[in-house]
């Protein structure tokens, strides 16, 4: 492999290891859990598309009266290779259907709404200006942030950055993420959800066999030798982990808020052991398989009436940090 691959996905590992390990796959328990998943993670489905047609319209010409003689040819057969597949790739009925269409009919069939992405590329269709579009009014904060910042890539960076974000950032990653993902949906709730796992499938034997490898190939025909191109494709492929998390943060607290509030009520000796209960001290916080309080152990729910006082409280914020939820 080329060093200085070594090197980026070294400089990439700590970010990584948080996506593929990130909480949010202990939470998707159940069917609502993953439609509110769906509603939101199409949106990184959509404008991958876009940072794909970008790179495409850059090596392959796409301009009218077309031009021969493009730079990269190699470049143009790897995209145009890949382009084949995210936009026609086999269905799961034997029909020839994008990625993008691919999981927006795994969303009707899994019951998740699709008036949110319908909504965005309905302002696109009327050519509302994408920035117009977005907006917390319409949208989650987390989803607008990243498409903008996808977007500002597109506009900002250069071809080798934009290679670094598709490669590391969108290819090279989603296997692994999505891995932690079927595993959950085979173990807890396959029924209903078939297209959605064979779009999952698709992807983890697309961009893994075959993407992430063309992928790498592109990045290095890209930035050859050029050891300052290589800096900034780190520097790139490193922020865009980093919107990646805080992406993956906002759906976690999406899924977090979809699970039903319980409160929890303590017996006279644990009250009388200094841990009062508190309506002034209000917290949410995940009970992943652990036991909070000594002598209850909690299922997987959220606690809305949290222990203020003594070790208890310590134990739980604890737990609060592990998970990251605040």
């Amino acid at each position: 492999m080329n060093n200085n691959l070594v090197k980026i996905k070294a400089l990439l590992k700590p970010e990584r290891e948080k996506l593929i390990n990130h909480p949010i796959y202990e939470l998707i328990t159940e069917p609502t859990h993953v439609r509110t998943f769906m509603q939101q993670h199409v949106f990184a489905v959509w404008d991958f598309m876009s940072l794909l047609k970008f790179l495409q319209s850059t090596f392959c010409g796409c301009e009218i009266p077309w031009r021969p003689g493009k730079k990269h040819p190699l470049a143009a057969r790897l995209i145009n290779e890949i382009v084949l597949a995210e936009e026609s790739d086999l269905g799961p009925e034997g029909q020839f259907l994008s990625h993008f269409e691919m999981y927006r009919m795994a969303m009707l069939q899994a019951g998740a709404p699709t008036t949110d992405i319908d909504l965005l590329l309905a302002g696109i269709e009327s050519g509302k200006a994408l920035d117009d579009i977005l907006g917390p009014q319409h949208f989650p904060a987390h989803v607008c942030d990243f498409v903008r910042n996808t977007f500002e890539s597109i506009q900002k960076m250069s071809i080798e950055e934009l290679a670094a974000i598709f490669l590391f950032g969108r290819e090279d990653l989603i296997p692994d993420l999505f891995r932690g993902l079927v595993n959950q949906l085979n173990r807890n709730h396959a029924s209903g959800f078939t297209v959605f796992e064979y779009y999952l499938d698709r992807h983890i034997e697309i961009d893994g066999d075959q993407h992430g490898p063309m992928g790498e190939e592109l990045l290095s025909l890209l930035c050859g030798t050029d050891q300052c191109k290589w800096e900034a494709a780190g520097h790139a492929a490193k922020a865009t982990l980093q919107s990646r998390l805080a992406f993956w943060d906002g759906i976690m607290d999406s899924v977090i808020a979809s699970y039903n509030v319980v409160s929890i009520e303590l017996n006279d000796r644990q009250r009388n052991a200094g841990n009062r209960l508190t309506q002034n001290c209000i917290f949410l916080a995940y009970a992943i398989h652990n036991e909070l309080i000594r002598g209850f152990v909690l299922p997987k729910v959220l606690v809305v009436w949290i222990i203020d006082l003594g070790s208890v409280g310590s134990q739980i914020h604890t737990h609060w940090d592990t998970y990251s939820l605040y």
